[in-house]
């Protein structure tokens, strides 16, 4: 249940902007971003960030950091599982459809594997692409000219 619900707050999250934080001064790599999963030491990869909750503020959801990668600035949002490890990690690319063919291509040059694309979100609109690599789930989401790139540890049959 603890999976889904930071499934579902990943890709909910991964679709808005929360709000601002840090200046861009650290540089991430796909490595980088995978390799914070089960971790709870975002703030010595990345910096400083800020605290992010639900809009009532009744619940902390993790941290959110301001970084560059491929040159360009990007917001990730490292999801607290409860624990005090991040069990997910949103990536927010940009805002606009024109540059997704490059990020799907950096994916699959980063994974070895192509992204698939799922079928069309009928009630949003959402297109999204999948791909699994190395026990990772990544998948990125157009919603409203807002790209995302989520990255999820492979659990249950998504293994």
């Amino acid at each position: 249940m603890k999976r889904l619900f930071t499934t579902v707050i990943s890709g909910v999250i991964a679709v808005m902007l929360l709000m601002g934080s840090a200046p861009a001064e650290s540089l991430l790599s796909l490595d980088d971003a995978a390799a914070l999963l089960g971790n709870s030491t975002a703030g010595t990869v990345f910096g400083e960030g800020e605290v992010y909750t639900t809009e009532d503020g009744s619940t902390e959801l993790g941290m959110v950091y301001e970084t560059k990668l491929y040159g360009e600035v990007v917001k990730v949002y490292a999801l607290d599982g409860g624990d005090g490890t991040i069990d997910a990690v949103s990536v927010w690319l940009h805002s606009g459809d024109d540059g997704v063919e490059t990020w799907l291509d950096r994916v699959a040059e980063y994974t070895g594997t192509e992204m698939q694309a799922l079928p069309e979100s009928e009630a949003s609109g959402m297109l999204s692409w999948s791909c699994r690599a190395d026990g990772l789930v990544y998948t990125m989401r157009l919603l409203d000219d807002v790209l995302t790139l989520s990255i999820n540890e492979a659990v249950g049959e998504l293994r």
